[in-house]
């Protein structure tokens, strides 16, 4: 039951890895073309997150390799050694979902920004111990993003807004529901999935947001290309 459960584990998180990959590449993409900062922002957050992932991936990989060579042990046959990868998913998950918060709501004084930031390794080090203090805070975090976005939806009825705050709003839920695992350890895979559902959620729409711009972009090129063509065709009759 170990592995199968570690199996799942390995399976979310590479799809989570993939997801914030791509994420992270339409963000640098549309830096390169705007220099918005905000999109460098998202970038680095999503790259954070991304290094999360790897970190995560790790971790189970090597506490399969140790319930494999001592299966009647299970999760006991864990070296302490390992703690690492997990206080370093736990490091740069925090880290990236920090600087999503300031990037949404556009923070630029560089000490409130250091300030903030020194929350992720403050909540890595006590999740060793008190693994929902972690949880909670990232949730708080993720409330703050989603409330953001959903307030942009509701100003400009814009739908990339609401399903970016419906995206946010499933990691939230994630992020309760290893909360309550201190309760109920069966709701782990339920958390599992919605963390997954809402990265998957996020690139969804910013994927749409990304080839809806470069669409809109190749028809403005092709309808100035037109405008200055009309007139060279005009002097030449």
């Amino acid at each position: 039951m170990d592995i199968l459960a570690l199996q799942f584990d390995i399976i979310a998180e590479c799809i989570t890895l993939v997801t914030t990959l791509i994420i992270t590449g339409f963000s640098l993409y549309a830096y390169h073309r705007t220099q918005a900062s905000r999109h460098l922002a998202f970038a680095a957050a999503f790259a954070m997150l991304s290094v999360a992932s790897v970190a995560a991936i790790t971790f189970d990989w090597l506490v399969q390799l140790e319930v494999m060579k001592v299966p009647l042990r299970g999760y006991l046959a864990i070296p302490a050694k390992y703690d690492l990868f997990r206080f370093l998913d736990q490091l740069f998950a925090m880290a990236g979902y920090l600087i999503l918060f300031m990037a949404a709501e556009r923070l630029s004084r560089v000490k409130t920004m250091v300030l903030i930031l020194l929350i992720a390794p403050l909540t890595a080090l006590v999740a060793h111990e008190l693994f929902s203090v972690y949880h909670a805070v990232a949730a708080l975090v993720l409330g703050f993003c989603m409330h953001h976005f959903y307030s942009s939806f509701l100003e400009t009825g814009s739908r990339n807004s609401r399903n970016i705050a419906f995206g946010f709003l499933l990691l939230l839920l994630s992020e309760l529901t290893f909360v309550f695992l201190v309760w109920d350890i069966m709701l782990y895979h339920v958390a599992v999935v919605l963390r997954v559902a809402g990265f998957l959620m996020l690139l969804h729409t910013i994927g749409c947001i990304f080839f809806l711009s470069k669409s809109v972009s190749a028809a403005t090129l092709a309808a100035r290309e037109s405008r200055t063509a009309a007139p060279a065709r005009t002097r030449r009759k």
